[in-house]
C-alpha cells in the first residue's frame, strides 16, 4: 500500500512526530484560582481520561482517537462520519478507553488528533494503563 500525506494514517503517523498548531489548541496549562489545570486528565488513565478544549472563538472540529499503529479507534466529538461540530470557548471531552463498538481497549499509547476546518491542528498522546 502506497502511503502519502493524503492517506489519514501516513498523516496520523506524522502528526504524532510533528505537532502542527493553528490557534486551538487543547489547553496545555491554563489558570483556574491558584490551580493549573492540564489538558489531559489523568495521564496515564485506567478507566476515563478529560480533555480540556479552549477554543479562542467558535469554531468547527472533530476528535479522533487512534492507536500506535495509525488504527481509527473512536471518535469523540464530532461527527463519525467525518464532519465538524461547532465548539465555544472552554470544552471537556472525556474518553473512557473505549473503542467505536463499545469495547474497552487494551492498555497502550493512542493518539488523540483535533482537527479544524479539515487541518490537523494539535495531536496528543494519552496512555492507557494496565490494572
Amino acid at each position: 500500500m502506497k502511503r502519502s500525506i493524503n492517506n489519514p494514517v501516513s498523516a496520523v503517523l506524522i502528526v504524532v512526530f510533528v505537532v502542527l498548531f493553528c490557534g486551538i489548541p487543547f489547553t496545555s496549562e491554563a489558570h483556574v484560582g491558584a490551580e493549573k489545570k492540564k489538558a489531559v486528565y489523568p495521564n496515564p488513565f485506567t478507566e476515563r481520561t478529560t480533555f480540556q478544549l479552549t477554543v479562542p472563538r467558535e469554531a468547527k472540529i472533530k476528535i479522533d482517537v487512534y492507536n500506535i499503529r495509525g488504527q481509527h479507534i473512536r471518535n469523540l466529538f464530532g461527527g463519525a462520519g467525518g464532519e465538524l461540530h461547532p465548539v465555544v470557548k472552554d470544552h471537556p471531552v472525556s474518553w473512557d478507553g473505549k473503542d467505536k463498538f463499545g469495547v474497552a481497549v487494551p492498555h497502550g499509547i493512542y493518539v488523540c488528533v483535533l482537527v479544524s476546518e479539515n487541518t490537523i491542528v494539535k495531536s496528543v498522546k494519552v496512555v492507557k494503563a494496565g490494572v
